[in-house]
Order: structure tokens, then C-alpha cells, then sequence
């Protein structure tokens, strides 16, 4: 078929790259176009390297067909440029940005780096060539980015690159090029919108929509003083207001419902993932915990875009967030420098006429403040890191087999060494299981026929929630540790709850009441609960260094970085790596 025909027929998407590069040497009346087709061919010059004029297709048109080339090269960038700059809706998503940078790289086999700059309105100003290098990557300054931004007074630019292969996911590079570029223009108060990288036939990814933070500072801008920050994209703003208001709604709606059956149940779903996500702050276990909840699925291990960027396998192929995936959203800190003022509000400024940041007189560092910026991170199920073998599920035991002695002796000399606490099995009398004798420091665990190994680590943990939660109060004589137990009250709860997460994690389900109707009446006495039980957890965890522990059941000779929770764990090849065991 006629490459004309064929334009007729289908419409120019459905050309491939020597059919649109026919289709050019026909528009510009090129002569012997079967013998150019045919060198262009054997050299592999790709459309852009006919606009472009490369050195793989220098000789094969003669100066009238390279004025008719460069003619249609102009016309096409008018247009775009034209197009951007006269509607301005048609810069409202990346993914109608993308539809017209994809325009500009013409299908090139070379990676062009392409800044995009900004008025204040978000109209474009000029869209220009950064860097162009070879098939996998090129070389951008970001001083140069700034210096051509401050020439055009952009208060605004969007990056964009091509990545030849067809691949659209960002490598390290990228990530860290953009960050660069972003901290070079916060000094000017200019914003990276996003950075867009375009595949070579289809498809784009968004570092925006993907949720790579690539701007700790310039995301949003940023008003450097002693009341805070200032963000001036209300759409970043309400969207975080968005999710602490979600927060909050969430320790609303369990406070008026503790009487009901399944609010038990929804507390140790979360309590569950706890263990799992002991890291992040209290209320990012809450965004993570309920959005899985809403999609009822179960996360295993979740990250943010850059940690499933940055690994790779054995054979160094990288992982990548699948496409469509949509992150478990979350609030990012983001630390900002503190500047001194003037009576009259103006900023001090040294010799130099820079701005003098206010300093801790007793330590003499800088003083930093903290405000949040919504973010999101993804499951391992959300990412090909199961696909290509860089992730291998590992469990601390199989879940039907039962939980031997060896790993709590583990546990009591890790709370011995670590807590200075004596741990002794003695029989009790009554139906008690255990007990935390303050006086002496020592956790005792009834051995009584019937006390199985997995009741007695979880009454192990369970006593020791009490000393990390309740010691001081119990050194001080502000509480009593029987009455903590007969009253059955929020205390014994906090402890049972510790108990819950610290024995998930080695797949040893505690089914004891949580005695959650005890644990307040309003949305901020649930919160404090949490609250207690988040830091005693991360405590917990941390001091034991339940991580070893677990790893040391699973592979003796690969330390774990974090914990491997039973049925849903993990594991990596490169650095944080276990392995994967019979």
C-alpha cells in the first residue's frame, strides 16, 4: 500500500518510523526517494535525526530537500508552540503536556532533554532543547535551566525527556537530575511543575502523578520564615488538608462506634499492618491501613516510587511501579530553613546580603522547620519486583507448622539484654499468664501445663507493654499493676494491643480482647491510644531488634533490614537482600 494511501486509510498515528519519514521525503519532493530510503535504512537515521540534521544523515539530501525538511521542522514547532501558548487548557494534565511533547521529540533514537517554560498563568513562554546525547542518555546542567529560566522570567518550568527504548519509568538519574534542577530553582522561586517522560511510540510517566518526590522545597514555593511555610499551589494545599482531614474523620467515625463488633476487627486489621509499616507516623499507618481497607487488599511492603526505582535483580534489570498503579497516599515531612527578621518583618541579611537562618544558641545548628506535602508509596504487588525475581516472599515459619522454643528464648534474652529485665517461667496461681513485677524488674510467664509456646511469647510481649507503656506510672505509684488487670480498662488494652502487632509479625495470631469500649469517648482519646501504642511499637521493635531476630529464622546468614511478617513477608536480591529459603 501507498504510504499516501495508507495516511488516507488509517490516519498518520497508525504510520510507523519509515513510513513517516516516506511520507516526509514525499511532502518535500525529495528525488530517488527509493535509494534515500534505502541509506537512511542501512544507517539507521531516524526522523529526528533528519530534522536535526545529525551526522548519520548528513549526505543524503541535497541543500533544496534540507530547506524543505526544515521547513516542515519549523512548521510543526510553530504549531505546537502556538497551540500551548493560545489554549492554555491544553496544559491542565500531564497527560495533554505529554500528547504535544511527544510532537516535538519526533520519534528521535537519541534522548533529548526538553524544558518547557512558564509565566505566572502556567502559559508557555518558549519550550527549548536542553541537552541531546546519545540512545540512553544526555547531559543537562541545571544551572543552565536556571540561567535561561531567569532570562525569560519563568516563575515556572516543566522537564521532559525521551527515553528511546520505549520504556517510560525513570531511573535514579532522573529522579535525582530532577531534584537537582528543582533545588537549583527554589533559590529564585521558580517551580518544577513536573518532569514528563515520553516513551518512543506511546505512553508517558508523570513524575506528578506518579508521586516521586523530586522536590522536597520547589514542588511548592516556599516563604521561608518563623511562622512556616507557605505553599502557593492551593491544589498541593487542599489536597493535604485533604488527607490530615481524613485523618482525623477516620479517629471520628472508630470513636463513636467502639461498642460495635466489626470496629474490633477493622483495629486489628490496622494493627496487623502496624508491625509491617512501623516506620511511618501513626497517621500514615491510618491513610495506608484504610485505603487498604477501602480496596480490600493487604500490603505486603510499601515504598515510595524512588525505593522501587532505585532495586534491582540479579541480573541488574530494574523494578518499576506497573502502569496505572495508583500509591497509598500519605503526608511527606518536608524539613525548610528558619531566616531571622527585622522588626518590620523583613528578613536580616549578612555582609553579603544574604539571609541570616536563626540559630539554636545552645547547640549553635541551624534551626529547621517541618510542614507536610502529600505523597503516596506502593505495595511490592504494585511493582514487576516479584516478575523479574528482585523480591522472594520468605516466611519467618510455615504458618501450620508450630512455633518452636528456640525462637522464644530468643525473645527472652533479647528483652533481658536490651530492656534489663529478668524473664522467668514459674507457675501462677489463678488464671493469670503472666505478670510484670515492677519492684524487681522481672516479667514472669506461667509454665503451667497448656501454656504453648506461641501464648507465652505473646504474654512475654504483652508484659513487656506494660513496662514500655505503663513503668513510670508504675515506678511512681501513680497506678497499681493488679488493679491495671482486674479493672480491665484502657491499659490492659494498650498492652494487649502491642502484644497483637509484636506477635503478627511471627504469624502467631493473639485472639485476647482488646478492650477497646475502654478506650475513650472522643476522636482525641482514641488518638492518644494510638498514639501510645504507634511509639511503644516502633520502640519495641526497634530495641529488640526484631528484625534480626526474624532474619536469624529465616536465613542465618543474611541480616534482615526490617521485619518479615508471616504469610505476607519479603525479601531482596541487592543490598536488602534474604534470599529466598526451602
Amino acid at each position: 500500500m501507498k504510504i499516501r494511501d495508507k495516511l488516507s486509510s488509517y490516519g498518520y498515528d497508525s504510520l510507523a518510523g519509515a513510513d513517516r519519514i516516506e511520507l516526509l521525503l514525499e511532502l518535500v519532493n525529495c528525488r530517488d526517494a527509493k535509494s534515500k530510503l534505502k541509506l537512511i535504512s542501512e544507517r539507521g537515521v531516524s526522523l529526528s535525526d533528519i530534522f536535526d540534521n545529525t551526522e548519520k544523515a548528513r549526505g543524503i539530501f541535497d541543500e533544496d530537500e534540507m530547506r524543505g525538511i526544515r521547513a516542515v521542522k519549523g512548521l510543526n514547532a510553530s504549531y505546537l508552540l502556538e497551540t500551548l501558548r493560545n489554549n492554555p487548557e491544553k496544559m491542565d494534565s500531564p497527560e495533554k503536556v505529554a500528547e504535544y511533547l511527544r510532537t516535538a521529540f519526533q520519534d528521535s533514537l537519541f534522548e533529548q532533554f526538553k524544558t518547557v517554560y512558564l509565566d505566572a498563568k502556567n502559559q508557555i513562554i518558549s519550550m527549548e532543547t536542553a541537552s541531546e546525547g546519545t540512545s540512553d542518555h544526555a547531559i543537562v546542567y541545571p544551572r543552565n535551566i536556571a540561567r535561561r529560566a531567569l532570562e525569560l522570567n519563568a516563575v515556572g518550568v516543566i522537564l521532559s525527556h525521551n527515553h528511546p527504548s520505549g520504556t517510560c519509568d525513570p531511573s535514579g538519574d532522573d529522579i535525582r537530575l530532577t531534584q537537582q534542577v528543582a533545588d537549583s530553582l527554589s533559590l529564585f522561586e521558580i517551580r518544577v511543575l513536573d518532569h514528563i517522560i515520553i516513551g518512543r511510540y506511546d505512553g508517558y510517566r508523570s513524575f506528578r502523578e506518579s508521586g516521586i518526590d523530586y522536590a522536597m522545597k520547589s514542588s511548592f514555593a516556599i516563604k521561608e520564615d518563623a511562622e512556616g511555610f507557605a505553599e502557593k499551589e492551593s491544589e498541593a494545599k487542599s489536597k493535604r488538608q485533604s488527607l490530615i482531614d481524613s485523618i482525623n474523620d477516620k479517629f471520628e467515625n472508630l470513636s463513636g462506634r467502639l461498642d460495635a463488633p466489626e470496629t474490633e476487627a477493622e483495629i486489628r486489621r490496622h494493627l496487623a499492618l502496624m508491625g509491617k509499616t512501623y516506620r511511618y507516623s501513626l497517621g500514615n499507618q491510618i491513610l495506608i491501613s484504610f485505603e487498604a481497607m477501602r480496596r480490600g487488599t493487604s500490603p505486603e511492603l510499601v515504598e515510595s516510587f524512588q525505593f522501587w526505582s532505585k532495586l534491582r535483580n540479579d541480573k541488574g534489570e530494574n523494578v518499576h511501579v506497573l502502569k496505572g498503579e495508583k500509591g497509598y497516599p500519605i503526608l511527606v515531612p518536608v524539613e525548610y530553613k528558619v531566616y531571622r527578621k527585622n522588626e518590620d518583618g523583613s528578613f536580616k541579611l549578612d555582609a553579603e546580603g544574604k539571609r541570616m537562618p536563626r540559630v539554636d544558641p545552645k547547640t549553635g545548628k541551624e534551626i529547621k522547620g517541618l510542614a507536610f506535602k502529600s505523597g503516596a508509596v506502593f505495595d511490592v504487588g504494585q511493582t514487576n519486583a516479584r516478575e523479574i525475581g528482585a523480591y522472594g516472599s520468605i516466611e519467618y515459619r510455615n504458618r501450620y507448622a508450630p512455633v518452636g522454643e528456640n525462637l522464644l528464648v530468643s525473645l527472652e534474652e533479647a528483652v533481658k539484654k536490651n530492656y534489663s529485665i529478668a524473664v522467668s517461667e514459674e507457675p501462677l496461681s489463678g488464671t493469670a499468664k503472666g505478670c510484670y513485677v515492677i519492684s524487681d524488674r522481672k516479667i514472669i510467664i506461667d509454665n503451667r501445663p497448656g501454656m504453648t509456646v506461641p501464648v507465652k511469647i505473646s504474654t512475654l510481649f504483652h508484659e513487656l507493654g506494660h513496662h514500655i507503656m505503663h513503668g513510670d506510672e508504675l515506678r511512681n505509684n501513680k497506678t497499681d499493676y493488679v488493679k491495671i488487670h482486674n479493672e480491665r480498662g484502657s491499659r490492659e488494652g494498650e498492652a494487649e494491643a502491642f502484644s497483637y502487632v509484636l506477635s503478627s509479625m511471627f504469624g502467631i495470631e493473639n485472639r485476647s480482647e482488646l478492650y477497646i469500649r475502654n478506650w475513650g469517648n472522643s476522636a482525641d482519646d482514641l488518638k492518644e491510644r494510638f498514639t501510645k501504642i504507634h511509639d511503644a511499637v516502633k520502640s519495641g521493635i526497634e530495641t529488640l531488634k526484631l528484625d534480626e531476630i526474624i532474619s536469624q529464622g529465616n536465613r542465618k546468614d543474611i541480616p534482615a533490614i526490617l521485619p518479615v511478617p508471616v504469610g505476607q513477608p519479603w525479601g531482596f536480591n541487592q543490598q536488602r537482600s534474604f534470599g529466598i529459603t526451602p
